[in-house]
């Protein structure tokens, strides 16, 4: 593996350290002026309020971007050492696992969302000084767009202050690793710990996920995405012994997922389990980073297909709880599943939400630059956002309106969809399906959604249904599957 020389991390640590000093000296600057017009009584309050808050926003680029640089330098200077120390032994790099053990992740997380929360709060605050006098004026997407800014500011700054609140009601949160490294297609085991009683048979909801970080873009257009490659959940009861609380975490781990792998920061691989327990007041909630690894030990027959078939065999029948599917015995003698209209409330929520947002945008965008530009300049925000917004717009009608009615007949599938009265139907026989592949639709945060994929003998792939969470598509798949007679010979 790779290792960053130190003199590399001095040059990008004096680079950012220059940018950061310029930031600083122009908020300074700005600030000692602003200050000295008010002291003159040569401005009004509207200006003192948006001179020093331009102040605030450069001075505190600048010397968040000089502290960065140094704590980042010296972290590298640190792990390089580590490195050196420990080549080919990524598993020891990070002090928490070396002393075999993985720290809770949500202190991090405050921090960078109150960092960037109080960013939008300082960059709202010229807008909203500005905007009163043409408010009645005002188009609603421009007051959609300015009250944007701070609210989201407030929205990050308030999650920050829950992780904090939450890091003091549950202290000490750790989870000790039985083994290090965890071993691609082996078991992981570990237990969470927490300096706080849970109430007797308290439940906590485990989400392992591997998963893909990457930055896309370039310059300022830099975002960072998170894709779930692969997942698996549990539910297990926690334990007290009056004075602390324990979780036990058991999972299979699949050979052929990808292993850790933080050497470049713009594309990683990362393993992350999740725990979330219902909680009198704040809910427990914790994210840990775990070493995942391939090793000698590792199994090479312990594969996502066979993680998934044993999954199937344990399901043996059971509907999970919170599944929203309707199963019954159809008019034609069959076995009927219907899946009615909102049936994931919050994937139709979050489609609506996103949609509005980009056809907005693109409206406000497009009319705003139209009017200064010209209209062929306008065309281009309301075509791609605006027209991204209405395809996603019409996505979320189907989820909230739209019903699946799937029929297993005479080692057939009947499929029937409908949305506003407009229907379409399709028949599928046993024989022509070669498998039956779950396949990851949308995602929010670590809850992944999937649709349920029909692989034909032809090449082509239909979409059986869509929407489903995890436990709730491997129990339907396994339904169809024996439903078909199909599970020993796709099995």
């Amino acid at each position: 593996m790779a290792i960053n020389s130190n003199s590399a991390v001095n040059r990008g640590s004096g680079f950012l350290t220059a940018i950061g000093a310029v930031f600083a000296v122009v908020g300074s600057a700005a600030g000692v002026s602003t200050l000295r017009k008010a002291i003159a009584g040569i401005v009004d309050v509207k200006q003192i309020v948006l001179g020093f808050s331009m102040a605030l926003m450069f001075a505190g680029a600048g010397i968040g971007l000089i502290v960065w640089s140094r704590v980042s330098a010296n972290l590298s200077a640190r792990r390089n050492e580590t490195m050196l120390q420990n080549p080919g032994k990524p598993w020891l790099w990070r002090d928490d696992w070396a002393q075999g053990y993985a720290r809770s992740e949500w202190k991090s997380t405050a921090t960078m969302m109150t960092i960037i929360g109080v960013a939008f709060l300082l960059f709202s605050v010229p807008m909203l000084m500005n905007f009163p006098a043409s408010l009645r004026r005002a188009h609603p997407l421009q007051i959609a767009v300015v009250a944007l800014f701070p609210l989201t500011g407030v929205l990050l700054i308030g999650q920050s202050l829950m992780a904090y609140l939450r890091s003091r009601k549950f202290r000490e949160v750790r989870l000790t690793l039985s083994a290090l490294p965890s071993t691609l297609g082996g078991k992981f085991q570990g237990r969470v710990q927490a300096q706080f009683v849970f109430p007797s048979s308290a439940t906590v909801d485990l989400t392992l996920s591997c998963v893909h970080s990457y930055v896309s873009g370039s310059g300022d257009n830099r975002s960072r995405w998170e894709r779930i490659l692969w997942q698996d959940l549990k539910t297990v009861i926690a334990s007290n012994d009056g004075q602390a609380s324990y979780i036990p975490v058991e999972f299979n781990i699949p050979y052929d997922a990808k292993e850790t792998d933080t050497r470049n920061a713009d594309d990683q691989i990362l393993w992350k389990l999740t725990t979330k327990s219902k909680m009198p007041g704040l809910d427990f909630s914790a994210v840990f980073m775990l070493p995942v690894f391939r090793t000698a030990l590792s199994d090479s027959s312990l594969t996502i297909t066979a993680i998934e078939a044993r999954d199937e065999r344990l399901i043996d029948g059971i509907k999970p709880r919170e599944s929203k599917i309707v199963t019954g015995a159809s008019s034609h003698g069959g076995v009927l599943f219907y899946f009615g209209h909102a049936r994931n409330k919050r994937v139709a929520t979050l489609v609506t939400l996103f949609g509005a947002i980009c056809l907005g945008a693109g409206l406000f965008f497009g009319i705003a630059g139209g009017q200064t530009f010209g209209w062929i300049i306008g065309l281009i925000p309301i075509t791609f956002s605006g027209g991204f917004g209405i395809l996603l717009l019409a996505f979320a009608v189907w989820l909230w309106l739209g019903t699946t009615t799937i029929e297993v007949l005479n080692r057939e599938l009947h499929i029937r969809s409908t949305c506003l009265g407009l229907s379409r139907s399709r028949v599928i026989p046993a024989s022509t399906i070669q498998d039956f592949q779950l396949a990851s639709n949308l995602q929010a945060g670590d809850q992944v959604w999937y649709d349920l994929k029909l692989k034909l003998a032809d090449g082509r792939s239909i979409t059986a249904t869509s929407g489903l969470e995890k436990k709730e598509a491997e129990w339907f798949r396994a339904e169809l599957k024996k439903d078909l007679g199909v599970s020993d010979l796709l099995g």
